[in-house]
């Protein structure tokens, strides 16, 4: 936008400050980098715990769905 009164941009780059991270939050990722350093250390690449696959068919169908009118 245009001020009149003053004959001067009002629209604003975003600064640099606005895209830094706070420092709060800065700490509180460092100290999960750490934990997760710690917990991982020795024990080298460790492999993702197998899914269990649910089988639809083996699932208990609740009555209210069996008796439910769909209105087609």
């Amino acid at each position: 936008m245009f001020d009149l009164t003053t004959a001067e941009s009002t629209d604003r780059q975003p600064t640099a400050e606005l895209h830094k991270p706070e420092p709060m939050m800065s700490r509180v990722q460092s100290s999960i980098r750490k934990e997760l350093k710690l917990k991982t250390k020795g024990k080298g690449r460790e492999r993702p715990e197998e899914k269990e696959e649910i089988e639809y068919a083996d699932l208990e169908v609740p009555d209210y769905w069996e008796e439910a009118e769909w209105g087609d």
